[in-house]
């Protein structure tokens, strides 16, 4: 059974984002930041930064992990971070 290209780009980008959430986690682990110390950072809840780092939230917001990802990596705060309405 031939699977439509929809499908496949969806899998194709579950898979990519597994990768990166195990990157994150290793650099949080590096790091020393707690799920907490994220949360003060991003603005996003201690809870769903713990659900998308235990895989329990299979498509996390893009914004949000992009957010982590600007953290974790040191760089300075997105714009978007100052704009979301999720995150005001």
């Amino acid at each position: 059974m031939k699977k439509c290209k929809i499908h496949q780009k969806f899998v194709h980008w579950k898979e990519v984002m597994q990768v990166t959430i195990s990157e994150m986690k290793m650099i949080r682990i590096q790091k020393g930041y707690t799920f907490k110390r994220l949360s003060d950072l991003s603005g996003i809840s201690v809870k769903t930064i713990r659900r998308i780092f235990n895989g329990e939230i299979k498509s996390p917001e893009y914004e949000m992990l992009q957010t982590l990802e600007h953290i974790l990596r040191g760089e300075e705060e997105p714009d978007f971070i100052r704009e979301s309405p999720m995150l005001s």
